[in-house]
């Protein structure tokens, strides 16, 4: 005769599923806190972007890399995202706006008066 307290077996689908989302949970929260997640992260990233520059790689060989080659280095000569001068006038007023926010009467000022 079968006892009448046995769990069924959809509730011990549901504590065994609990338990691996715990532990799941656990190792993720112990990566997270102890920095091995962005190790991990670096990992992952520079194994896709090998494997990718590979792939590219074998196409541009297929397609005669020196064509493409040719081609986008034309491409881009012809279409020059910022030019060196604009750039230089977007650096200048980055500075500007950060020594106005960081500098004297900016947001920053109050904080090194409270350690004082």
């Amino acid at each position: 005769m079968a006892s009448q307290n046995t769990p069924s077996s959809s509730t011990s689908l549901y504590i065994s599923l609990t338990a691996v989302i715990t532990v799941l949970l656990a190792i993720g929260t112990y990566l997270y806190v102890s920095g091995t997640g962005n190790d991990i992260a670096q990992w992952v990233a520079e194994k896709y972007f090998k494997a990718e520059a590979k792939a590219e790689e074998k196409a541009l060989e297929k397609a005669g890399a020196t064509k493409a080659e040719g081609f986008l280095k034309d491409q881009l000569k012809k279409n020059p995202v910022v030019s060196n001068d604009e750039l230089n006038e977007i650096q200048d007023g980055l500075g500007d706006e950060a020594a106005k926010e960081f500098g004297n009467g900016g947001i920053g000022e109050g904080i090194g008066k409270a350690f004082d």
